[in-house]
């Protein structure tokens, strides 16, 4: 251990504060050098932190300046607080970056200035004025500190403001639990100075502060959506989705196709990745559906959204027997899953309707075909190369390896192999691979499996339903119901236009409430027409009826008072009983269309 003097202690120093730590620094840029401190703090340092907005004067900063200067008071009350008291949440996150901000007559000190080099027995010291000061360990930088006079320096959050804000709540909170004044809170103390070589402009202290704050929060780089959901074990319907997605990675990653079960849902249709250029979705090679897509269909159909009490209550917790449990699981512990929760909710959701959403993903006609092409291709790239074709396969799996040998080759497969893959993604009908249509294929499954049990008194598995449901289903896809509009007959197309399509033939309806009130009820009654159960048929139709034609006749009064804008003439009053009265005539003959459709 090296030997550490502490600075003599006197009452002439105006540098009465001091943060321990590891010393280092930036590369210098822009004439400007960034020293720091790593560190850690308890609760009672959070007293000499400044938050930006409780600088005097802040108020008349440039609007260039006012960076994150408000905390957000509902996120810290109600994100932030209730995670810290949550007892059962693993509490970490990154330092919090802190700013040694001289002050002269409640203003900032605008000019920055070199610092002035010095030397203290096993210290190289960095000071500016009576402001602040590094002092550096000559061999063990890990030994270093650095001192403050806190009538000329504000110690202010330049990121982090809204964690420190929840902390210095907590503090004061008599309700807060006991451990947290325990925490080391991870922190990084930064001065900024001007370099002593520096030639030209160089830019004002606020705003260096100001690109600092930028670069933290828009510069890095955030996690997409797809590895949120997949890393989110406290929601609900992210850790379903986990199940889905890993079942899949799962048996892909075993090292060839005699190794994997050729019936298992491949990653390849899963874009689980989620990469992004410049903002812009990148789906993987071979997918039909995502990520984000996975957990829509959880929370909208099969689950239920876990932010409403009532969806937990009615919903989540029969859907996954979370009463028989011992002990239960509650509506409240449903709202923010532990360690121990989301475990056994795995496990639930592995029994019954885990298997169900397979059985339909693996086992609907174009999907089937789909994963056998898939697995066809995979094995005659093996074949045919080797390890270059296995090793292009995992790529287009898991993503391009850095470590793979003969890569030029490898790519040349992979290339090949993206190509065939789209090939054989455009064989299947348009519909069921886009969300419109995916989301009508579990709308009706979720609507469906309701009213079968509500009619024949008894609640089936969601497993058996769906050995059930998946074979009428095919036969409606047979029937070219999920194929591309200019791939259907009249018939078919006047029977979706104003549900699936517009006039003008582009996709309308396809948001999730949306499928739920027009594509999913009309795709689950064509499957009861071809059900040999009238009552069935018939209750079913007085469930739906009304959503469903809400949506056709929004459709139509769309295209009837674009029509009327255009030719007729009469008065505001007189347009509107006009418009009405051709929009009710309209559905009249739909009505009598649908009822004929579906042989009510």
């Amino acid at each position: 251990m090296p030997e550490i003097i502490a600075p003599p202690t006197t009452n002439s120093d105006p540098l009465n504060q001091q943060k321990l730590g590891f010393y280092g620094k930036f590369g210098s840029g822009g004439n400007i050098e960034v020293s720091y401190v790593q560190s850690v703090m308890n609760f009672d340092f959070l007293d000499k932190i400044s938050l930006i907005e409780e600088i005097k004067g802040s108020d008349r900063w440039d609007v260039r300046d006012l960076f994150q200067r408000n905390v957000d008071d509902d996120r810290v009350s109600n994100g932030l607080i209730p995670f810290f008291k949550n007892p059962d949440a693993i509490k970490f996150f990154a330092p919090l970056a802190l700013v040694l901000l001289p002050i002269e007559n409640d203003e900032v000190v605008s000019n920055l200035q070199v610092l002035e080099e010095g030397d203290k027995d096993n210290y190289d010291t960095y000071r500016l004025n009576d402001n602040y000061e590094f002092n550096v360990h000559k061999t063990e930088p890990s030994y270093s500190f650095v001192k403050w006079n806190d009538r000329k320096v504000k110690i202010v959050a330049v990121d982090g403001q809204h964690r420190l804000s929840a902390l210095k709540r907590l503090k004061n909170d008599p309700t807060a639990p006991e451990i947290l004044s325990h925490m080391n809170i991870p922190i990084l103390v930064l001065g900024f100075s001007k370099t002593p070589s520096s030639t030209g402009s160089v830019p004002k202290l606020l705003d260096v502060v100001r690109k600092t704050f930028v670069y933290i929060n828009s510069k890095t780089q955030k996690i997409n959506e797809a590895r949120r959901i997949l890393l989110d074990d406290e929601d609900i319907t992210c850790v379903c989705t986990q199940e889905v997605v890993q079942i899949a990675h799962t048996n892909d990653q075993k090292r060839n196709i005699n190794d994997v079960d050729i019936g298992t849902l491949p990653l390849v249709m899963i874009d689980w990745r989620g990469e992004e250029v410049k903002g812009r979705a990148i789906p993987g090679a071979g997918s039909i559906f995502n990520v984000k897509e996975i957990n829509d269909w959880i929370k909208e159909y099969i689950l239920g959204d876990p932010e409403f009490e009532n969806e937990r209550r009615t919903q989540i917790i029969p859907r996954l027997l979370l009463e028989d449990l011992m002990p239960p699981i509650n509506a409240n512990d449903i709202d923010g899953l532990n360690h121990e929760t989301s475990e056994k909710i795995r496990e639930q959701f592995g029994m019954d309707l885990l298997p169900a959403m397979l059985h339909i993903l693996e086992n609907l006609g174009p999907y089937k075909d789909y994963i056998k092409a898939i697995r066809d291709l995979q094995k005659k790239s093996e074949e045919e190369a080797s390890d270059e074709g296995r090793h292009a396969f995992k790529w287009i799996c898991f993503g391009k390896s850095s470590l793979t040998l003969n890569r030029d080759a490898v790519e040349k497969q992979y290339d090949h192999m993206c190509i065939q893959l789209s090939n054989l993604k455009s064989e299947i009908p348009r519909l069921l691979t886009m969300d419109i249509g995916q989301r009508a294929i579990w709308s009706s499954f979720n609507l469906l499996k309701d009213i079968k049990d509500h009619y024949e008194k008894e609640t089936s598995s969601w497993h058996d339903f769906a050995k059930w449901y998946v074979p009428i289903l095919n036969e409606v896809i047979k029937d070219s119901w999920f194929n591309d509009i200019n791939e259907i007959n009249q018939g078919l197309r006047l029977h979706l236009t104003h549900v699936v399509y517009s006039p003008s033939s582009s996709i309308v309806n396809y948001r999730p409430d949306d499928v739920s009130k027009g594509f999913g009820p009309l795709v689950m009654m064509l499957i009861l027409e071809k059900y040999d159960n009238y009552d069935l048929k018939f209750n079913a139709w007085e469930e739906v009826r009304d959503s469903l034609g809400n949506t056709v006749r929004k459709g139509f009064k769309k295209l009837i008072k674009a029509e009327m804008d255009a030719e007729f003439s009469g008065n505001m009053n007189e347009h509107r009983d006009e418009l009405t009265k051709r929009v009710e005539a309209a559905m009249v003959k739909w009505e009598s269309k649908i009822n004929k459709l579906l042989q009510l």
